[in-house]
């Protein structure tokens, strides 16, 4: 991918990166992005547009709102998602991004690796939403992570929420890979490893890390939204070992 058509992509993922500790990540968002860009380019009838512009303190009704003319009207569609591409064009261009600067982009945000000052592009704004110092890609799983957050790409923050003790787990192990030696990193990893596999950890550390959240029977036939610690031995413990602490291992190797 090159820089003459990575701004055409609504979804991307630098995967020759898949691990970075210790670097600066920025992700640049665009300001009612959908809006803005309707009105920069004026994508519809004027009339349409200042109504649309009543509902600016209304985030939801004007994303619904803008969602429904696009149902009804196929080219405003095609020319909001073309705004979409040219205002990334400009964004790349302006700060003279390369392809290896840019990790990632989600249609609207921009994930770089160096800091960006043009930011206003008429009636679309970015903003450096967030300030991250380490990355890792894992499956289908996008981990970015500073000191007080850790950002997950690919499960629903609804399910996010029932994964809090693997969570925990994993900002350690980034603090621990941004300040802390190699070889210390991995004693941590295979003392917790070895304690996974003996089911010395609590249930929650077993919760299959998919998106899914429940636990599954070793014979595949029955799921769990919960268990008890005497239910582990009933209960399949590979995924989390073979899709998340294995690769895990193998990155810092």
């Amino acid at each position: 991918m090159n820089e003459e058509t990575l701004y055409k992509r609504d979804l991307y993922l630098n995967k020759d990166l898949p691990i970075l500790i210790g670097k600066d990540i920025y992700e640049y968002d665009m300001h009612r992005a959908g809006f803005s860009i309707t009105k920069e380019y004026q994508l519809l009838p004027k009339k349409e547009i200042a109504r649309l512009e009543k509902l600016l303190y209304k985030k939801q009704e004007l994303s619904k709102q803008i969602g429904l003319i696009q149902r009804a009207n196929p080219e405003y569609k095609k020319a909001l998602a073309n705004g979409f591409v040219d205002i990334r064009r400009r964004f790349f261009e302006s700060n003279e991004l390369l392809p290896h600067e840019i990790l990632s982009i989600k249609k609207d945000a921009i994930f770089t690796l160096k800091p960006c000052e043009s930011l206003t592009f008429g009636e679309v704004s970015f903003a450096c939403k967030n300030h991250y110092t380490s990355f890792i890609y894992l499956k289908r799983f996008e981990f970015y992570y500073n000191l007080n957050t850790l950002d997950i790409k690919g499960i629903s923050d609804e399910r996010l929420k029932e994964y809090e003790t693997i969570i925990d787990f994993l900002k350690k192990f980034f603090y621990r890979m941004e300040y802390e030696s190699k070889e210390d990193v991995l004693r941590f990893l295979r003392v917790y490893i070895d304690r996974y596999k003996r089911l010395e950890l609590d249930v929650e550390y077993y919760r299959p890390f998919n998106g899914i959240a429940e636990y599954v029977s070793k014979d595949g036939n029955t799921n769990y939204s919960i268990i008890s610690p005497e239910m582990l031995e009933e209960v399949d413990i590979s995924w989390n070992y073979l899709n998340l602490l294995i690769p895990l291992l193998g990155l810092i190797l």
